[in-house]
């Protein structure tokens, strides 16, 4: 019942609403509340209960782990919801939802502009869209992505900055080039992107620029990268060494920080009272869009 009542419910009796003075009680009574207002808010709860496309599963194959995942939906929406039945917390847990393909392909018929903001710095534009392809998406071009390596050189270069050096792939490299910077020994910026050939060699090297004088950029923060099962280390974390290392505090550039939001704001020429973010992770879409006023799903 609402309240965890003790005893039987007994239909000649009032419920014993006094054990609400409670805490595991009363916070039961809200849980339920919360629970009843969330099924009169959402008709994926409730306006196909008698009908079977109201309802699929998602996954109902993870017994090992005390996991699954079903979809509710309606005419207007749907809702994916995950339980974990065990007393472990789970990463990384995946579930494959349709539709993405689908509402991009929505979006190029019906000239709705779209963009990928993107923490990831290592690819180059042209390698985003060939990542895309792969995964089965058509009509991507390069327009569409918006990186934290394009963040990271075009707000440093709005500061003045135009010398240069870099731990990182591809696409940081491309922004750099693109947003004018000369990669050269006398640099007054270090950029960090992930590097998945980064060795203690080059980070040695990389941090001599900054004990020189040269101001630390990190493209993001992202402190783990899923992998699999388990996690590798992201770039936030290599951004903490240096600054570590070197005594200063890193430019906060990729997402959830809002200079990546701005700066493709400022690109597309858009305002962010047009935009909704479609997000993943809270930690860092959804945060983004929660901070800076921007609607978020």
């Amino acid at each position: 019942n609402e309240i965890g009542q003790l005893r039987e419910w007994d239909e000649k009796k009032e419920q014993d609403w006094e054990i609400r003075k409670y805490p595991i009680h009363d916070s039961f009574y809200h849980y339920i509340a919360e629970l009843n207002h969330i099924y009169l808010n959402h008709t994926a709860l409730s306006e196909w209960d008698y009908c079977e496309k109201g309802f699929c599963w998602l996954d109902c194959h993870q017994e090992d782990k005390c996991i699954y995942s079903i979809m509710r939906q309606s005419e207007d929406e749907r809702i994916v919801a995950v339980f974990n039945f065990s007393n472990q917390e789970h990463h990384n847990y995946c579930v494959n939802i349709d539709g993405a393909k689908q509402f991009i392909d929505h979006c190029i018929e019906n000239k709705i502009p779209f963009y990928f903001l993107t923490n990831n710095a290592t690819r180059t534009l042209k390698q985003n869209v060939e990542h895309m392809e792969k995964l089965g998406f058509t009509n991507i071009r390069e327009k569409h992505f918006f990186t934290s390596s394009m963040a990271a050189a075009k707000s440093m270069a709005k500061l003045g900055y135009t010398k240069a050096q870099y731990i990182g792939m591809d696409g940081l490299h491309e922004a750099l080039i693109q947003n004018g910077f000369k990669i050269c020994e006398d640099a007054e910026c270090l950029f960090v992107g992930l590097d998945k050939g980064g060795s203690y060699e080059k980070y040695s090297h990389a941090l001599q620029y900054l004990l020189n004088g040269a101001v630390l950029v990190g493209t993001n923060d992202d402190r783990l990268l899923a992998h699999g099962d388990t996690f590798h280390v992201g770039n936030g974390s290599i951004v903490r060494m240096f600054e570590y290392a070197s005594g200063q505090t890193s430019f906060r550039i990729g997402k959830p920080s809002k200079t990546i939001l701005y700066e493709a704001l400022d690109y597309y020429h858009l305002n962010k009272e047009d935009c909704i973010v479609v997000g993943d992770n809270l930690e860092t879409d959804i945060a983004l869009g929660a901070n800076e006023g921007v609607e978020s799903v």
